[in-house]
């Protein structure tokens, strides 16, 4: 559980990043 949610949490810094990056 705790390995997927350190996916999940990374996935959604990377969703991030990609957002600053196009704005």
């Amino acid at each position: 559980v705790n390995f997927k949610k350190e996916v999940v949490e990374s996935f959604d810094i990377d969703s991030e990043t990609a957002k600053d990056s196009f704005s």
